[in-house]
C-alpha cells in the first residue's frame, strides 16, 4: 500500500514539474516579448528598463532564471526583502 502511494506521489510530482517546465519554456524562451519593456511601456528610458530587468533577474542566465522561477512558485520560497522596490525606479 505504501508503494502505491509513493508511486502516485512521484507521478504527480513529475507531472507538476513537467507542466511548470513547459510554462517556463513558453513564457521565457519562446515568446519574444521583453517583460521589462512591457512593464514600462513605450515611453521609457534605458536606465529604467535595465533596473527592472535586474530586479526581475532577467539579466541572469536561463538556468538561474528557472531556479528562481521554481523558488517563486514554491510555498516555502526565499526572498530578500531588504530594499523597497518602489525606490529603485525613476518614473
Amino acid at each position: 500500500m505504501f508503494q502505491f502511494f509513493l508511486k502516485k506521489l512521484l507521478a504527480a510530482f513529475s507531472v507538476i514539474l513537467g507542466v511548470i517546465t513547459i510554462v517556463f519554456i513558453l513564457f521565457f524562451v519562446v515568446l519574444p516579448a521583453d517583460p521589462a519593456r512591457l512593464t514600462t511601456g513605450q515611453r521609457s528610458d534605458a536606465k529604467t528598463v535595465e533596473a527592472i530587468r535586474k530586479d526581475l533577474y532577467l539579466d541572469k542566465p536561463l538556468p538561474i532564471q528557472y531556479l528562481l522561477y521554481l523558488n517563486d512558485l514554491s510555498p516555502v520560497s526565499y526572498h530578500d526583502s531588504t530594499v523597497a522596490t518602489a525606490d529603485k525606479y525613476e518614473f
